[in-house]
């Protein structure tokens, strides 16, 4: 055809206006029904074409579409107060287009009621010869009720969904084809299906994906592909057992080399991965109300998932329960706020945890399993719970363990660099009145400071805290510095190091802070006051701590 003219359609005597595409272009603005099978409502098979509806398009027959484009470069608009509809059996879809660089609107209403009968299907993903990845566009409903449904699919590469309207499927899984074969694997009643490489979806503030059919899958992304979630994704439906497929009745399932989820968002039910590395990223406002395992059938010698929470720089701490983090290889913390664990988060002896800023405290009987977990510079590892596996704790790093005070226990060795700290909260000096760190391996204290902060208690002479046990040894540069918070600068205390661990005695009795001094003077008729104030809370000395040996402040 001829691609410097346009070729206008006129559908039910409508007015079509001229536009900046070359193909032919349908605008409909008048009722549409059709009745036949096969019998597509409005369809065109051409490159650069665009239909436009802005009324209510329906179809019955079998196999029958609403909308339909074939041909590179289509645009397909359902707009604002339109409404397709379709009821017949056998894949009567309610948008198709098949072409590359398609776009697709929705604005208005999709619905689709039979069997098979997905919302919208793009077939198409080149990216050579200059075209671009489709794009569909989703701010009214989609809604589709008939068995084996979908809301939404990409049948091929490059293609991204943008919603922040609703996408509801109340289909049930379809287990066996027309002829009663049987389906093997839940691949169908979807809310959406991101078939292919490189498929994008976006759900933004106030977008809704939603199933509520026996054995669905929200939604289902392949290698390559990334989900963005601000809004809600949630599986309602019931498993039955009757489709042997581990992703039914998850709200999202990923499988393929990396993949991303980002979520702020709230996804109700399972998230399910496996058989590449997958991203999981969350935030201090992400919610998921079930388990994520992205282990199923991954090798972790091979796979390297990763789950990032970011729990943000303001607002209050964050919980999270490990237990419901399956199948992750590393860890990572960030945002200046807490983060609290709850459960076992295991990311196998092979696995790394860092965390790269804020608190992250190990609650009670939980335990972080990881061949090795890294505090960098200005964060925080704190808690009572179990880090099963080894400690490093970079420059300016901090190791706290209690919740004032109580005992973090490391299996693996503890390793602390210059610039960091220990801090050992005191409120006695009988057992669980101070904070102690166990380490199962080596404890290596390379440089650093080990802060005593002493909370409404004095020590008196004598006393002892074996504060710091090794079960392979111990080893303190000389470079190591001590410093005591809460007493007077006339206090002294000595460590001594033993092949166990490390024991602080009280070498005579401690004092209180002084009370700031007041000065009242006047100058030229004038009252000035002037408030001296110094706080000798600390006292620090350095020395080098042999096995056996006592140093003492001086």
């Amino acid at each position: 055809m001829n691609n410097n003219k346009r070729s206008i359609v006129l559908v039910n005597l409508m007015l079509v206006s001229a536009s900046a595409m070359a193909g032919p272009v349908i605008v409909n603005t008048t009722p549409k029904t059709t009745t036949g099978d096969n019998e597509d409502a409005i369809v065109i098979f051409d490159s650069d074409a665009e239909i436009q509806n802005s009324s209510t398009v329906q179809t019955f027959g079998v196999s029958a579409d609403a909308l339909r484009i074939s041909g590179d470069r289509g645009t397909v608009t359902n707009g604002e107060s339109a409404r397709v509809e379709t009821n017949g059996d056998g894949f009567a879809v309610g948008i198709r287009v098949r072409g590359d660089e398609m776009s697709i609107r929705n604005e208005g209403t999709i619905v689709t009621n039979g069997t098979n009968g997905d919302g919208i299907v793009v077939f198409g993903d080149s990216t050579t010869n200059g075209y671009q990845g489709s794009q569909v566009f989703n701010s009214g409903s989609i809604t589709v009720n008939g068995v084996g449904a979908d809301g939404f699919v990409i049948e091929g590469d490059n293609t991204s969904f943008t919603n922040t309207g609703s996408v509801i499927n109340n289909a049930d899984v379809r287990t066996a084809l027309p002829d009663g074969t049987p389906l093997g694997g839940s691949d169908n009643g979807t809310g959406i299906y991101l078939a292919g490489a490189n498929n994008t979806l976006q759900n933004h503030s106030g977008g809704i994906i939603r199933t509520s059919g026996e054995d669905s899958t929200t939604v289902r992304v392949f290698a390559g592909g990334s989900i963005d979630n601000d809004g809600l994704i949630e599986n309602s439906g019931a498993v039955t057992g009757n489709v042997p497929s581990i992703v039914s009745g998850a709200a999202i399932a990923m499988f393929g080399a990396d993949i991303t989820l980002n979520n702020s968002g709230t996804i109700v039910g399972n998230i399910v991965g496996g058989v590449g590395n997958q991203v999981v990223n969350l935030d201090r406002t992400s919610e998921i109300i079930g388990s994520v395992n992205v282990g199923i059938a991954d090798s972790p010698t091979n796979d390297r998932d990763q789950l990032n929470y970011d729990t943000g720089n303001s607002g209050l701490n964050r919980t999270i329960n490990g237990s419901s983090f399956l199948g992750f290889e590393t860890f990572t913390k960030s945002g200046n706020r807490a983060l609290l664990l709850n459960g076992d988060l295991d990311l196998t002896t092979l696995g790394e945890a860092t965390v790269e800023s804020g608190l992250l405290s190990l609650n009670a009987d939980s335990t972080l399993t990881a061949n090795t977990l890294r505090v960098k510079r200005g964060a925080q590892l704190g808690g009572t719970g179990t880090v099963n596996g080894s400690v490093i704790v970079e420059s300016v790093g901090i190791i706290g363990p209690g919740f004032s005070p109580g005992i973090l226990d490391i299996t693996g060795d503890l390793e602390l660099y210059a610039g960091s700290q220990l801090i050992i909260e005191v409120t006695g000096a009988d057992p669980g009145d101070f904070d102690v760190v166990n380490v199962g391996g080596t404890a290596r204290l390379f440089g650093g400071e080990i802060v005593f902060d002493f909370q409404d208690y004095l020590p008196k002479i004598g006393d002892m805290l074996d504060f710091l046990t090794a079960s392979a040894g111990i080893f303190i540069d000389p470079s190591v510095a001590v410093t005591f918070a809460g007493v007077s600068d006339s206090f002294r205390a000595s460590l001594t190091a033993t092949a166990a661990g490390v024991v602080f005695e009280a070498l005579n009795d401690a004092l209180p802070v002084p009370a700031p001094a007041t000065w009242i003077l006047t100058v030229s008729g004038l009252l000035l006051i002037i408030l001296r104030r110094r706080d000798n809370r600390s006292r620090s000395f350095t020395g080098e701590v042999a096995s056996g040996a006592a140093h003492q402040a001086r």
